[in-house]
This record gives C-alpha cells, sequence and structure tokens, in this order.
C-alpha cells in the first residue's frame, strides 16, 4: 500500500492493474475490441468515473514478450540457473507453455485476453498497454546485457549480479544531464527503485540533451490550461515528472520517488536518507545547477557515509567525478581544493562578479574543467548566442553513458578511477584523470 505522502504517486503516473483484477472489476471488452475502464485510480487521474479506449490505442504486448524472449533466451548447457535447479531457459519454456494455455482457455471461453500480465493505462494520452508480468517483461529489458556486468572477482551467479544491481537505490538531483544519466543506469542495471529530483520544467532548448524529451513535453496539453482559449496560457511540464513518466513507459515495474519541487534545505535528508516507506540511497547522482545545494547536499551525504557521483559536461569534456563518502567519511568536498577553499569559493561567487562564479566551479570540479571553445564562452571571446552555459548534446549523451557504467560498476564493488576522477575529452579522443 502506498504511504501518505508517497511521492510515486505523481500526476502523470501509468496506472497499473492486475490483467486477471481488472478482467473481474474494471475492464470490459466490446465485441470489437473497444475497452471500458472504471476504475477509482484512472477516475482520480482522469477526472472521469468511465474510460473508453478504442482499439487504436490499445497495445497488448504479452505474446511478442514471450516470443522475443524465446529469441533472446540462452538454450545452452550454461544458461544461468534458477529456482529448483531449473535454468533460464527451461524457466521460461514453463511460463511460456502456461500462458498458451491460458489463452487457449480465453478463447475458447470468448474472452479477448486471458488473465495473464498487467494493464499499464496511459492516462496522458487514453493509451492502454497488457505487459507481460514483471519478471518477463523485466527479462526482457536486461536479457541483451547478457553477463557482460560482473563483480571484480568474477564468482556472482547472473542470478546474483542481477540482485545486486536490482536492489541499489540511486537517487538522481537535476534531470538535464542527470536524466542521460538515469537513462544509462536504467539500460544498464533495470533497478527497481530510483529517486529523481528537479524543481525546473522542460524548455524546447533542452531538448539539444534531455534523454526522451520532444514536443509532448515542452508544454501540458490545451485541456490543462485554466482557459483553452487564452495563449498566455502555457502550462509547463515539470522535469522530474517528464523523465519518471518516460521511464515508466519503459518498465511500469519500476518505482520512481519524484520530487518535482526539486531538493530543497528541508527535504535533502529525505531524499538521501528515506522514510515513511521510501528507501535510503546508495548512490547520488548530483546534477543541480543552485551553487548552494551542490555543497550541502554534499555535506549531508558525507555526514552520512552516502556516496556522489557527478557527470560534468564541459563543452566536448564529459568530466567523472566521486565523493566516496562511503569508503572515506572525511573525504574532501570537491577536487579542485580543500573544503575551507571551496567555501570561500562558494561565499565569493555571490558578489556578482561573472569571474567568481568560475573560480567555485575550478575548485569543486578541478581546475582543467575549461578548454577550447568552453574556455572562450567563458572569457567572452568570439560569438557568445547563448547567455546560458552551453552545453553538447553529443558530451551529454557520452555523459549519460558513461555515468551509467560508472554506477554499474561501483554497486558491483570495482574499484574507482585513480583520485576518483576520470576526465573523456571527446574532440581529442583521450582519457585524463
Amino acid at each position: 500500500m502506498d504511504a501518505p505522502n508517497d511521492l510515486r504517486r505523481y500526476p502523470r503516473r501509468p496506472i497499473l492493474l492486475d490483467a486477471a483484477e481488472a478482467h473481474r472489476e474494471a475492464i470490459r471488452y466490446a465485441p470489437d475490441g473497444t475497452v471500458t475502464i472504471r476504475s477509482a485510480e484512472v477516475a482520480r487521474q482522469t477526472g472521469q468515473d468511465v474510460v473508453v479506449v478504442p482499439p487504436e490505442r490499445q497495445y497488448p504486448a504479452i505474446r511478442a514478450t514471450l516470443d522475443d524472449l524465446n529469441k533472446a533466451i540462452s538454450s545452452r548447457a550454461n544458461s544461468p540457473r534458477m529456482e529448483g535447479g531449473l535454468s533460464l531457459r527451461q524457466v521460461y519454456d514453463i511460463e511460456a507453455e502456461r500462458y498458451e494455455a491460458l489463452t487457449a482457455a480465453a478463447m475458447a471461453e470468448g474472452r479477448m485476453e486471458p488473465d495473464y500480465g498487467t494493464y499499464v493505462f496511459d492516462a496522458a494520452r487514453c493509451e492502454l498497454y497488457l505487459v507481460a508480468p514483471e519478471r518477463w517483461h523485466r527479462l526482457a529489458l536486461v536479457t541483451s546485457n547478457s553477463k557482460l556486468m560482473a563483480d571484480p572477482e568474477g564468482v556472482l551467479s547472473w542470478a546474483e549480479v542481477r540482485a545486486r544491481l536490482e536492489s541499489a537505490v540511486v537517487g538522481f538531483a537535476g534531470v538535464s544531464v542527470g536524466g542521460n544519466i538515469l537513462e544509462g543506469w536504467l539500460r544498464e542495471a533495470r533497478p527497481r527503485r530510483v529517486k529523481v529530483a528537479d524543481p525546473d520544467w522542460v524548455e524546447l532548448t533542452n531538448l539539444n540533451r534531455g534523454e526522451r524529451m520532444s514536443l509532448r513535453h515542452v508544454v501540458a496539453s490545451r485541456a490543462q490550461r485554466f482557459d483553452p482559449a487564452n495563449p498566455y496560457d502555457v502550462p509547463r511540464v515539470p522535469k522530474a515528472e517528464y523523465i519518471a513518466y518516460e521511464s515508466q513507459l519503459v518498465d511500469p515495474y519500476l518505482e520512481i520517488d519524484v520530487y518535482a519541487d526539486g531538493l530543497t534545505r528541508e527535504n535533502i535528508e529525505r531524499f538521501l536518507l528515506g522514510g515513511d516507506g521510501e528507501p535510503r540511497l546508495d548512490v547520488l547522482v548530483e546534477e543541480m545547477d543552485n551553487m548552494d545545494l551542490k555543497v550541502l547536499v554534499r555535506q549531508v551525504a558525507r555526514e552520512h557515509g552516502i556516496d556522489v557521483l557527478m557527470l560534468s559536461d564541459f563543452g566536448h569534456q564529459a568530466h567523472v567525478f566521486w565523493n566516496p563518502f562511503r569508503d572515506v567519511p572525511d573525504g574532501p568536498l570537491g577536487y579542485g581544493a580543500d573544503d575551507e577553499t571551496l567555501l570561500a569559493a562558494l561565499a565569493a561567487s555571490k558578489t556578482g562578479d561573472r569571474s567568481k562564479v568560475f573560480e567555485f566551479v575550478g575548485a569543486l570540479c578541478g581546475p582543467d574543467y575549461a578548454d577550447d571553445e568552453f574556455a572562450a564562452w567563458i572569457a567572452g571571446r568570439g560569438e557568445q548566442p547563448t547567455s546560458s552555459l552551453p552545453q553538447s548534446g553529443a558530451t551529454a549523451m557520452a555523459s549519460g553513458a558513461i555515468g551509467g557504467k560508472e554506477l554499474a560498476l561501483r554497486v558491483l564493488g570495482h574499484p574507482l578511477p585513480p583520485g576518483n576522477r576520470a576526465v573523456y575529452d571527446l574532440r581529442r579522443r583521450r582519457v585524463t584523470g
């Protein structure tokens, strides 16, 4: 049951209905395939007691999922061992036979679908999906990863590696580049739960780097205006909600705690430590713009022994920086300076002197962050098309991939890079420390 003030219940959250229960209580099929939904949760989100979904907005995906798994799962003798000593292939074959039997019985009884799987209702688009049970849907999302990710000693079984990655809880504070890192982590690990926090909304200028961003996220629909005819009424889509929504349309079984107001001094400890049914973080990914919060969240994370990862996209460079507070509880907050110098640079950054802002960035990230065209922008040389920090879409995408891999390696116990830092220079095609 959802806890009070459960942040997983954000407005755009796709609604899950167990197929067997839904067929008894919530979902009815007409002979032409049209679905009528009567559900308290659907009514709460849509404001309608009855929702009608025509066949062209229905996507039953279970057979496709099982067919895809049949092709992907190894039939070799070294297929992973599962419950009862059976191989993964054997367990799958048993499940596929069960589904075929249920489908045959449903057809014989004139029912459109068997009591199997989960309906996923996307209220934002009035679309209805029917997906395989959690185990098999999520397996299809990781099967191609094979056992590319392993512990350093290589002693954990495939199932043990999966269990470790699935149970890790990572929080993402800032989901512009942070959203790309979230995407990398989801693709690499397929965890069961994550947390996301961002106080901003999606802007068209974010689309050069925002994972899964598109026109449907730039503004909310006309129906959400107070006055549908008022062109000045422009409801926006919160970044934290957009990324949660899109991620759950890949894995509807994923749980996401959505902090649509971002991190604040009041909620940082809840975000990091959990409570009221919310889990504690294993790792924080920090990608916020607010400089005070960048320092404060590290101070709180250090106090509680929670690792912090930051991927900074500086022009053509992706900077990896770890604060390994789990292992080094008295470690420094920044890379380029000690804590006293970092805090002094933070204070100086508020004087209105633009150069002091970049002194703080150097104290946090290291003095080598500025190079090439990015350094020219900082110095104000040449043409300046943007008033905000220039960001390369390709560097942001690379940062997401690198960050996802870094998180998986850390969770599985691999050592951090020397100095807890690595710099990927995409222009010069090199990696430095």
